[in-house]
């Protein structure tokens, strides 16, 4: 795993703030909620990162998949819900109901990521945004939005 050095604590607690506000992950407009929050936590972290002196934006891209080391400590039926939504985001038929998909599968990835590299603060909101694999997981569960986006202009 690669820590970024000197990230903001206001993000990091703009970050934990907002899952311990939103627990409910399967309640209706609480799938809107995650990805749109992400979308713009995003935002927010490139704004900051990408002029940083020793910006690395290679390590922060998205991952085009679930890497097979991570995948290998994911359960097979999580694994199997995760490939359906990558293979086809734009199957369901609303935003929401995307974001609601995602957003448990998102916490078990946590987790393998946390397993597969050794560091529980993968598991920790307040401290999960430090970490390089976190980017590249949003940034990957990001392109599944705008995928289904695409597909569903003006929704």
């Amino acid at each position: 795993m690669s820590f970024i050095a000197n990230f903001p604590s206001s993000l990091l607690t703009e970050h934990a703030n907002w899952h311990m506000a939103h627990t409910n992950e399967r309640a209706r407009g609480e799938g809107v909620a995650f990805l749109d929050f992400h979308r713009q936590f995003l935002a927010q972290f490139h704004a900051w990162y990408d002029p940083s002196p020793g910006a690395n934006l290679g390590l922060v891209a998205p991952w085009p998949s679930i890497p097979a080391k991570v995948s290998a400590n994911l359960s097979p039926p999580v694994a199997r819900k995760l490939a359906k939504i990558a293979d086809a985001p734009a199957a369901y038929p609303t935003e929401d109901k995307l974001g609601i998909a995602i957003h448990p599968l998102h916490d078990q990835i946590h987790g393998a990521i946390a397993t597969t590299f050794g560091e529980p603060g993968m598991n920790d909101p307040s401290r999960a945004p430090q970490y390089t694999e976190f980017w590249n997981l949003h940034g990957m569960i990001d392109h599944w939005l705008a995928v289904w986006q695409q597909a569903h202009p003006g929704k």
